[in-house]
């Protein structure tokens, strides 16, 4: 014991610079990655949101599904809604922050710094997302909708046009305006039932896969 106390007194400056290098390092990765680790905190918030919402009208859906585009590529959905009347594509976005959205439709994220990173509209993604599961799905593409949804702490600014972004406790009024039109018919619920069993069939299950997909994406949001 009188050993490392000795070697304690002898090397008290070494010791102070290392746990001071430490914790700048814990600092820089802390920023480094706070975004990914605040858009799964939120994305698993918004998750339990939507969750109420599905139960309150028995509707089926999948979250977090990998499609194939073609043997290298890949499209992620992170949650799809069957209705009774048309499919659902939610697209979550986990900024907490401003985003500004300019005529043009172009998107921009504002730190609380306001340091901006600008993106891809995701409505854009969403719309390329449309074609690809149609290609499984088969059924009027103008029966599936897109919804962007954001958490609480964002707080979009600008242009919204036509497209639905929305906050996680609005999801309820969109999908009750879509079901509640008169002159569109129900889907068959076999129909319903084939189509999500076979998207959970080709859903993309390897881990390594899924690993890959899903981290890229996490790095899409890190370094905006």
């Amino acid at each position: 014991m009188k050993e490392i106390i000795n070697f304690i007194t002898s090397n008290y400056y070494i010791i102070i610079a290392i746990y001071l290098i430490v914790f700048v390092l814990l600092i820089i990765l802390f920023y480094k990655f706070k975004h990914s680790y605040i858009g799964t905190f939120s994305e698993a918030n918004i998750f339990r949101k939507l969750k109420k919402i599905y139960k309150k009208y028995d509707y089926p859906y999948i979250k977090e599904i990998i499609l194939p585009i073609n043997k290298e590529s890949y499209a992620y959905y992170d949650a799809i809604v069957f209705g009774d009347k048309f499919i659902y594509l939610i697209e979550i976005k986990n900024h907490h922050g401003d985003i500004l959205i300019d005529p043009l439709d172009d998107w921009v994220y504002v730190e609380s710094s306001n340091k901006q990173h600008p993106f891809i509209n995701p409505f854009y993604e969403l719309e390329l997302k449309k074609h690809i599961i149609n290609r499984f799905l088969e059924i009027n593409i103008n029966r599936i909708i897109e919804i962007v949804v954001y958490n609480t702490k964002t707080k979009p600014q600008g242009s919204k046009g036509k497209n639905h972004l929305i906050a996680a406790n609005q999801l309820n009024s969109i999908i009750k305006h879509y079901e509640s039109r008169e002159n569109i018919p129900k889907f068959s619920p076999d129909l319903i039932e084939d189509k999500g069993n076979y998207l959970l069939e080709i859903n993309i299950k390897k881990k390594k896969i899924r690993r890959k997909v899903i981290n890229d994406l996490r790095n899409q949001r890190t370094k905006r």
